[in-house]
C-alpha cells in the first residue's frame, strides 16, 4: 500500500485454494500474502462451513460462512489496512463485499472515493444452473445499483479461464 500526491495505491490478489480447513494450510496462505506483498487478498472455495474472523501475523482473516461446503470465501488484509475497513457483509454464498475506506489524509480527495471488493462466481458451477446464474447478476446488479457514485468497484474471484487457440467442433 503506497499514498503518494496523485494516488493511492493497493496490492491486491485472489486465490482459489481448494480448501483451507487446516491450520498449515491456513498459515502458508498468510505467508504467501506476505511473500507477494498483498494489501487486499481475496480467497476463494476456502470448504469451510463455519466463519471466523481472527488475526494471523497481524493481519486480519475474515472467514465468511458457507452453506454449501463447495464455496466458502475469505478476505485477507494487511494489519496496515485493518483501520480502514468500514464493514464487510454476505450478499450471498457466492458474493461477498468488502469496503475500504480510501481517505488517505488528501483534503482534495478525502471521503470521496470508496473500494469494494467483490466476489465473482466459478463458471463451473453455474454452467449447468442457469438458475442460480440469473440470481447471482441479478444479486450483483442490486449491489452495482446500491451503491453511491463515489465507489471504486473491484471484480475479484475464481475467474477461471482458459488461454491457448479455440478450436472449433464440426459435426460429421
Amino acid at each position: 500500500m503506497r499514498a503518494d500526491k496523485e494516488c493511492f495505491r493497493f496490492n491486491f490478489g485472489t486465490f482459489n485454494v481448494r480448501g483451507l480447513s487446516c491450520e498449515i494450510k491456513q498459515n502458508q496462505l498468510v505467508e504467501d500474502f506476505d511473500r507477494y506483498k498483498l494489501d487486499i487478498l481475496c480467497v476463494q472455495e476456502t470448504k469451510i462451513k463455519n466463519g471466523g474472523d481472527w488475526t494471523i501475523r497481524g493481519h486480519r482473516v475474515l472467514l465468511y460462512e458457507t452453506e454449501c461446503r463447495h464455496y466458502g470465501n475469505s478476505f485477507i488484509i494487511h494489519k496496515n489496512l485493518k483501520p480502514k475497513v468500514l464493514r464487510t457483509w454476505k450478499i450471498s454464498d457466492r458474493l461477498r463485499v468488502l469496503q475500504i475506506s480510501l481517505d488517505y489524509g488528501n483534503a482534495q480527495n478525502k471521503g470521496k472515493v470508496k473500494s469494494l471488493t467483490i466476489y465473482a462466481p466459478t463458471s463451473a458451477l453455474t454452467k449447468n444452473n442457469p438458475d442460480k446464474l440469473d440470481k447471482f447478476y441479478n444479486d450483483l446488479q442490486t449491489l452495482i445499483d446500491s451503491l453511491p457514485n463515489n465507489t471504486l468497484i473491484i471484480f475479484a474471484g475464481d475467474l477461471n479461464s482458459k488461454v491457448g487457440k479455440g478450436v472449433e467442433k464440426r459435426a460429421v
